[in-house]
């Protein structure tokens, strides 16, 4: 078969018919211009869209950490128009469904991390919440049953803490049932059907529709698929039959045709599954496997589509008419240009490629919903963005209009306290975009715009040799997570410079000239994990270090050895020769020119209204170019809290917002927050850079007393609820040296400083 052609083999691996071909469609044929969005938004400082679902009046979204809320988004315009706050922890899934407790209504179920099933009201916003009682276990996966009155959610593996030996670690990966009537506790649990991370279920989509008979398909890491009933809750007896890929399952369904349903017979039905490797395969009524297709990415028609991942498989069988006009799985498929091919396995020897969408995402897309009552589909990706396509043919592309989504300020600002609204709600008005350049690597990120390029690099965790080579340097023992690779760089090359042309979209395939650029920036300012550490303090405690001290003396001395830790000790003992919190006093750093007094930052005028950050300018929704959040070092101080340092930039169209953040938790004694606010103008004249830092502690059980839900102790561990809190609190609580309840660190406090760039020309 000619390489050339349009039909590519994809070899089957199991025995069976032969090559599985994809051939293009008749609508791809006649070679239609390939579809646009006809919506697109980008949700700043949310940095993937993981999840999404359908409901009647909306569209709703879920992004990655830190933020733990869906956002809804008006289905005409994609303007967010409200946010649906619940979760304590990371979402794991969100699915609409049409019939809740037997009555046909669309709804919205989400699950996550924090053990919580919850059900919203797309309209109010308000949640119920579905806790596995006495496990608390993160939710990986959930599935409705077709009446709606049972769901079931699979949770992660457990693990043993107190285990004496690693092999006894090991709990169980549980399946837990609900009877939505009583949401409080499980009817029953099954603890044994699977040995790894429970990854999807699925109950059939017919059987058990208000009788008895269901049937749960589900998936694991484990490599297994098993099926259930659903109405048994000996699990001896429930587990009908298992079939072993031995390969881990990231994905499953059923398959059951349009015709068959009609006929009455529901039971004849297959199943799909796709692996955690791009795999594919198809398995009968009984598990037994029957075709496995092999690596997804073989299959491309050269010059039209080559396959990189598989973002979802839908079966459209027995729903609703597709536009595609199919009976068959359809695998919704990515490419790293960040394209989208919809492929429909007709049966085991042809492929068909029905749909491209192009232009709408520029990185890896990782969810895809298609919407069978407006027949939209809905796409987010690693980008940031969320789309929507039409899914029909013909005619002429709609150009995709952006509305850039504005998360609740106090996450956006990090923390600042505003009486605004929330949420924005689209662009009124266009918002210019200068040019710039983009350029992006594994380990890399760099934008060039208005003479600055800005580069974030993020890399794992530092090995043993950087460790020690570090250690050596900084003298003091290293935190357990240490980023001493990553780094934010800022670099400005003066105002003449032609840094960021010529213009580009992050879409586009031009081929990009050179820059011709200065030969060195005229000013360098950076942020590196070793650098902040050099600002920890060392040596005895003095007056002004804040050096804190914990209330397990009698843990702390059965660690110490030598005489010494047989002699008594008070109640409150210091366990470091340095600072063992690893709170640094450090705002990032001037590189070049070097040798300036206070980074080359002077007081502020307060009468000046450029000397400040412009919060109203950083509410409005402007298109954000560039993002990114850097991890620097993080430890749990042996137990006893959390210390963690990280740095989020943004750049809008107009200017560069930078939040570099240290948060520390210490158990039963304080929180503090450090915080560092760098600002800059790209229109501004004199090229000023703000920087403001500010610098926040309270007593563990000040800050304790405001938690919400005072026996949920989550929000605890969350830096963006810590620093939302402590800039609630009144200034003379948090920021005042002289409380009697405060430890009198130098750090306290506020500072607003400049910087004037035009200084610095010679």
């Amino acid at each position: 078969m000619d390489d050339d052609s349009s039909y590519v083999e994809m070899i089957d691996r199991y025995p069976g018919p032969d090559p599985a071909a994809l051939y293009l469609s008749d609508s791809m044929m006649a070679s239609p211009p390939p579809p646009r969005p006809t919506a697109s938004t980008q949700a700043p400082s949310l940095p993937y869209v993981l999840h999404s679902a359908c409901l009647n009046n909306s569209f709703a979204a879920s992004f990655s950490s830190p933020q733990n809320n869906i956002l809804l988004f008006d289905k005409n315009t994609l303007a967010a128009i409200r946010t649906l706050s619940g979760h304590t922890d990371g979402i794991t899934s969100i699915k609409s469904v049409d019939v809740l407790a037997g009555t046909s209504r669309r709804g919205l179920i989400s699950s996550g991390k924090d053990g919580r099933i919850r059900i919203w009201d797309e309209r109010q916003g308000g949640a119920g919440a579905f806790t596995a009682t006495g496990q608390n276990r993160p939710l990986s996966s959930f599935a409705v049953s077709p009446d709606g009155w049972t769901i079931a959610a699979g949770a992660e593996l457990g693990v043993d803490p107190m285990a004496p030996v690693p092999s006894e670690a090991e709990l169980d990966a549980p399946i837990f049932f609900w009877d939505v009537r009583n949401p409080t506790t499980p009817k029953w649990v099954h603890t044994s059907t699977h040995s790894d991370d429970i990854t999807q279920l699925e109950f059939h989509p017919m059987l058990g529709n208000g009788s008895p008979g269901g049937m749960l398909l589900s998936s694991s890491a484990d490599g297994l698929l098993a099926v259930t009933s659903a109405d048994e809750p000996n699990e001896d007896e429930a587990v009908m039959c298992v079939g072993n890929w031995n390969t881990s399952i990231a994905r499953v369904g059923w398959t059951v045709r349009r015709e068959e349903i009609l006929a009455g017979d529901q039971m004849n039905f297959k199943i799909w599954a796709a692996s955690d490797m791009q795999t594919l395969s198809v398995w009968s009524d009984e598990l037994g496997i029957e075709h496995d297709y092999g690596d997804l990415r073989r299959t491309k028609i050269p010059g039209t589509w080559e396959s990189d991942y598989l973002i979802n498989a839908q079966w459209f069988g027995y729903t609703h008419t597709v536009p595609w006009n199919t009976n068959a799985l359809g695998l919704w498929c990515g490419n790293n240009k960040g394209d989208i091919g919809l492929i429909s396995v007709q049966d085991t020897l042809s492929w068909r490629l029905d749909r491209v969408l192009t232009g709408g995402h520029t990185g890896i897309v990782r969810t895809c919903t298609w919407d069978p009552e407006s027949q939209m589909l809905i796409t987010g990706g690693e980008d940031a963005r969320l789309n929507v396509w039409p899914t029909s043919t013909g005619g002429d592309p709609v150009t995709p209009h952006t509305v850039a989504v504005s998360p609740p300020d106090d996450y956006l600002l990090g923390g600042f306290t505003i009486n605004s609204p929330a949420m924005a709600t689209g662009c009124n008005a266009a918002v210019a975009v200068p040019p710039h350049k983009r350029s992006d690597t594994e380990t890399t990120s760099a934008i060039e715009i208005a003479g600055w390029r800005l580069t974030s690099t993020s890399l794992p965790i530092s090995n043993g040799a950087e460790i020690d080579a570090c250690q050596a340097e900084v003298g003091i023992n290293l935190p357990e997570m240490f980023f001493g690779n990553n780094s934010l760089v800022l670099e400005w090359f003066g105002p003449d410079s032609d840094i960021g042309t010529p213009p580009t979209r992050p879409d586009s395939e031009e081929s990009v000239k050179d820059t011709k650029s200065a030969s060195e920036p005229l000013w360098r300012y950076e942020f590196w994990a070793k650098d902040a550490l050099k600002r920890v303090h060392q040596g005895p405690s003095e007056p002004g270090d804040g050096c804190v001290k914990v209330g397990h003396a009698e843990a702390w001395l059965k660690s110490r050895t030598g005489p010494a830790a047989e002699s008594p000790m008070p109640e409150m003992v210091e366990v470091k020769p340095y600072d063992w919190t690893y709170t640094p006093l450090y705002p990032g750093h001037t590189s070049l020119p070097s040798g300036l007094d206070n980074d080359g930052f002077g007081p502020a005028d307060p009468e000046n209204p450029q000397h400040e950050i412009p919060i109203a300018e950083l509410q409005r929704p402007d298109p954000i170019l560039f993002y990114a959040e850097i991890p620097l070092y993080e430890d749990e101080l042996h137990d006893n809290g959390l210390s963690i340092l990280t740095i989020r930039i943004r750049v809008m169209p107009g200017s560069l917002f930078i939040l570099f953040r240290f948060t520390l938790r210490v158990d039963d004694v304080l929180f503090r927050n450090f915080d560092t606010r760098i600002y800059h103008s790209f229109a501004r004249n004199p090229p000023l850079v703000v920087r403001d830092i500010r610098g926040w502690e309270t007593p563990y059980k000040a800050l304790k007393s405001l938690l919400p839900n005072p026996e949920d102790l989550s929000p605890l561990t969350d830096p963006q609820w810590i620093a939302r809190m402590l800039a609630s609190m009144p200034v003379s609580a948090t920021m005042d040296k002289s409380s009697r309840r405060s430890t009198g660190w130098k750090g306290l406090g506020t500072r607003v400083e400049v910087l004037d760039l035009s200084k610095l020309i010679s």
